[in-house]
């Protein structure tokens, strides 16, 4: 259907490629990759000729944070995308690194790889998605037995979400993909659930760095502005 929201979300994207970039350098943006990271290091049992998928990988600022680092022993990186624009800016920021990456467009809920990947990660797009459930059952499918998935969110319950949210129709799947669905819709989809992470706002002022002392207080919890989860595909 011309309307669905597969053509309205790649039709975003694809407006949206040039200049996406623009405000995503930031320290969130960065601790937001960085956790991704961490669960990664933390939790994925292989350690050599590791094979990654990135999930809605926009323009490969992800990607880049990972391949640059050869610690991780990246072996193959693909970067999966519905706009074809996006992937145009990746493939161009990503050149360096050409023989490692491969650019697959698709949407999340029906991407099918030649095998199985050691990790799977989404970030900031799973409220973007037509069928976010459907979407993590495809990853269990394309993982390789206890590899590793992380999703990251923004929290609709955050006093700085609710502008976007409400006068951003794109914006409206903050609503369904919580952490608390997150977490239900992995669980009741054979993963088991390894770590859980709010994060909360993480600032270049010394005045407001106290607000990362929240992430310690389960009651705050609400406030954060992303989840984080990694979880374990069962063997």
């Amino acid at each position: 259907m011309k309307n669905s929201l597969s053509v309205q979300r790649k039709h975003y994207n694809n407006k949206t490629a040039v200049g996406f970039d623009k405000n995503r350098m930031n320290r969130n943006h960065i601790y937001k990759i960085e956790t991704i990271e961490y669960f990664y290091r933390k939790f994925l049992k292989k350690k050599n000729n590791i094979r990654i998928l990135e999930v809605e990988g926009g323009t490969g600022l992800h990607a880049e944070h990972f391949l640059r680092k050869e610690y991780l022993n990246i072996e193959q990186f693909i970067l999966l995308d519905l706009s074809k624009d996006m992937l145009k800016v990746a493939k161009k920021r990503l050149k360096k690194y050409k023989k490692k990456v491969v650019f697959l467009q698709s949407p999340a809920e029906v991407f099918r790889l030649l095998q199985p990947v050691d990790c799977i990660y989404i970030s900031g797009a799973m409220h973007h998605f037509e069928d976010p459930l459907k979407a993590i059952q495809n990853c269990y499918d394309n993982l390789t037995e206890n590899g590793v998935l992380t999703i990251c969110e923004p929290v609709i319950t955050n006093p700085y979400a609710w502008p976007r949210v409400i006068f951003m129709p794109e914006e409206y799947g903050q609503f369904t993909v919580t952490p608390h669905n997150i977490v239900k819709w992995l669980e009741d989809n054979q993963y088991e659930v390894l770590e859980k992470k709010w994060m909360h706002y993480k600032s270049n002022s010394k005045f407001f760095r106290f607000i990362l002392k929240l992430e310690g207080i389960a009651f705050m919890n609400w406030s954060a502005v992303m989840f984080a989860v990694a979880a374990k595909k069962r063997s």
